[in-house]
């Protein structure tokens, strides 16, 4: 990030991020046993949005290996006949 960007910043380290969501992953990692608890209840909504996130992208993952999979044995199987 830029350091004139129009950002959130950490209030403990000044560090920008561009989403606050980031910020508040940031801040509990971080600086947890500095948080308040609105920052780490922030924290935990945060983390538990990036964990729902990355199971619906794993699950389209799978889901185009699937596909993948899928057409490599139709197309083998039509150059094999």
């Amino acid at each position: 990030m830029p350091a004139d960007s129009d950002a959130d910043r950490c209030p403990y380290c000044d560090q920008p991020f561009p989403e606050g969501s980031r910020l508040a992953l940031h801040v509990g990692e971080r600086h947890g046993d500095a948080c308040t608890d609105a920052e780490w209840t922030a924290y935990e909504s945060a983390r538990d949005e990036e964990g729902d996130e990355l199971f619906m992208y794993h699950l389209r993952v799978i889901a185009a290996l699937g596909v993948l999979y899928a057409v490599l044995v139709l197309v083998y199987m039509i150059v094999l006949a």
